[in-house]
């Protein structure tokens, strides 16, 4: 468990490291909550090796007073429990796509999930997460990316994917997609790894950017950061909410294999549909971080 600044936020089973989604959602809870609480968010990133041996000895939370057997073996097994005390409120958040836990203990849930399931719910997608440090800055970079822009469009390289998890729809597509035009592939799997991936993104006019799996709402960071480097993202994804813009992007999932490898062909081969598409914004609505903050004050007090 880390706590958080001096602020009473703790955070558990998160991955290791700072990065723009746990300041954000350090921001977004400070906002929300009573300070004369405690807010433990807890994650789906559990330490398994050797955890019930050191249990008792480093992880007895020096500020919760845990020491009930059950609640550690639990934890072992990375299946994780509220801490019900009067003082601490419990939030639960993911950025996979998991599903929330049984809602007993717990004061609010930030996940993909519809917002009226459960009650205790809040919907917040993974891309909202990073758009800034701050709900600030996310709030003020949503705005921009409901408006049109102005690109350039001097790119000499076709096509590339970044892919970490060997997800087989991406990987069927990629097959498909390599019989009809370029591509240069980056990641672990292909034996690629790359340290700035925006960088070498914005050498080129398309990006096959999937989601890792399908589920209502389930929309994380990568049609949003192909979008910004201005290569037209090739996405795969069930966007229930709505909120990506159908037009600055081709939707896999809607045209079918076929289908997107032929309008990659049509665009491909029209200077001025790429242009079109491009200064396209991505979001088609906005998603309103002031009102996630209410509403998670609401669920805390």
């Amino acid at each position: 468990m880390r706590k958080y600044s001096s602020t009473g936020i703790y955070t558990r089973n998160f991955w290791p490291g700072e990065d723009i989604t746990k300041k954000f959602i350090y921001s977004l809870v400070e906002l929300a909550r009573n300070y004369d609480d405690t807010i433990l968010i807890t994650s789906v990133f559990p330490k398994r090796i050797s955890f019930f041996e050191k249990a008792q000895k480093s992880l007895k939370y020096r500020v919760f007073k845990i020491t009930d057997k059950a609640y550690i073996q639990k934890r072992a097994y990375g299946i994780e429990m509220p801490i019900v005390r009067n003082e601490v409120k419990n939030v639960w958040y993911t950025g996979e796509n998991q599903r929330i836990p049984n809602g007993d203990g717990w004061d609010a849930f930030l996940s993909f999930e519809p917002n009226e399931s459960p009650k205790k719910n809040l919907h917040l997608p993974f891309w909202v997460t990073r758009l800034g440090e701050t709900c600030d800055e996310a709030q003020i970079k949503i705005i921009e990316m409901t408006k049109s822009r102005e690109v350039k469009i001097n790119k000499t390289k076709f096509a590339c994917a970044f892919i970490g998890n060997p997800e087989p729809m991406r990987l069927r597509f990629i097959e498909e997609f390599k019989k009809h035009f370029e591509i240069d592939l980056f990641g672990a799997i292909f034996n690629n790894p790359v340290e700035n991936k925006k960088e070498i993104l914005r050498q080129y006019k398309f990006n096959i950017c999937f989601e890792n799996d399908l589920y209502p709402g389930y929309v994380t960071e990568k049609a949003i950061e192909s979008w910004e480097c201005e290569a037209i993202p090739i996405w795969w994804g069930l966007d229930h909410f709505e909120y990506l813009n159908s037009a600055a992007l081709i939707n896999v999932y809607s045209l079918g294999f076929e289908g997107a490898i032929q309008k990659v062909r049509e665009v491909a081969n029209n200077l001025h549909q790429v242009h079109a598409i491009s200064s396209q914004p991505i979001l088609a609505k906005k998603f309103d971080v002031n009102q996630l903050v209410k509403s998670l004050q609401k669920l805390l007090s």
